[in-house]
């Protein structure tokens, strides 16, 4: 397989009942290019035996277990992945949300024709039993993002959160997840990451899909 041009950092933890669908959605891309670290945070359900077929039939897809040297949680399975990216870009997604097919398309092609850091796009949120319809429409860009507005980061009016966002991996070649935080931790680390003055875009396209379910 070639070098992948994007890295998508997966952190799971018992989503046996949910990663498939989350899989088939990242399968059915229309950017290929791509490589998914599947990080296990200790789980102990069945989630490698529900997606043995997966990675036995797409090698773009690695299980990989969480070392010791990095904390249990999400900031220390993003550390790990980003730590093993091969990828010019990354984008964090998470193991029970659905992806819109053109998410990796899009949001590349925002970050290269603007030249830009990383590209923002809009989330929906959905309940188990009832799947979304995802639409098709034109890019469209509602704002850019850098440290002179760097306010809507923290006070999230910029909607920005860990799995609406596709960044270039040099944003991330000093900065990583503080893994001593338990929640918000994105917030706090792209908030660095902006500060650094580092540049994005934001358009109002829906590309992703969040369940909300029991143990969200």
């Amino acid at each position: 397989m070639s070098t992948p041009q994007i890295t998508i950092i997966m952190a799971t933890y018992n989503r046996a009942h949910f990663i498939v669908a989350t899989l088939q959605t990242i399968q059915n891309q229309s950017f290929v290019n791509w490589e998914c670290l599947i990080i296990d945070d200790g789980g102990t359900d069945d989630t490698i035996e529900v997606i043995t077929p997966i990675l036995e039939e797409d090698p773009r897809f690695q299980f990989l277990q969480r070392p010791d040297s990095y904390k249990k949680g999400l900031p220390g399975c993003r550390n790990y992945g980003l730590d093993l990216a091969k990828g010019d870009c990354v984008i964090f997604f998470d193991d029970d949300d659905l992806v819109h097919p053109d998410n990796l398309k899009i949001s590349l092609e925002v970050i290269e024709t603007n030249k830009v850091d990383f590209c923002n796009y809009q989330k929906l949120s959905f309940f188990t039993e009832s799947i979304p319809t995802m639409q098709n429409t034109a890019i469209e860009i509602i704002n850019s993002l850098d440290r002179t507005n760097i306010e809507l980061v923290i006070t999230q009016k910029g909607k920005i959160s860990s799995c609406t966002v596709l960044w270039a991996k040099k944003c991330f070649e000093t900065i990583r997840f503080d893994e001593t935080i338990l929640y918000a931790e994105e917030w706090e680390c792209y908030s660095r990451i902006i500060s650094e003055n580092f540049k994005g875009i934001i358009i109002s396209n829906i590309l992703y899909y969040n369940r909300k379910h029991y143990n969200s």
